[in-house]
């Protein structure tokens, strides 16, 4: 398993993250009358993110990241 695999299965797994978007949105939805701002959200984002950030790769485009030392793999748990 990867980085990055290893990253979303505890991000997904995490009680006190789904409690916080579930909050997240109680404060958007109820309180501020918004649209969805909770763990939907956080998925449609993050999805469109990581995929933005495949176009950038495919285009040939070096993450700022490997600047650093790390990997490109580390930029996607970055992006994540």
């Amino acid at each position: 398993m990867g980085k990055f695999e290893a990253v979303r299965e505890r991000v997904e797994g995490s009680q006190r993250l789904q409690a916080l978007w579930a909050c997240s949105n109680v404060t958007a939805i109820v309180r501020m009358h918004i649209n969805d701002h909770g763990p939907v959200h956080v998925k449609i984002v993050t999805r469109m993110a990581l995929r933005l950030l495949d176009l950038l790769l495919e285009a040939g485009v070096r993450p700022s990241a490997v600047d650093h030392g790390l990997e490109t793999e580390d930029a996607r748990v970055i992006v994540y």
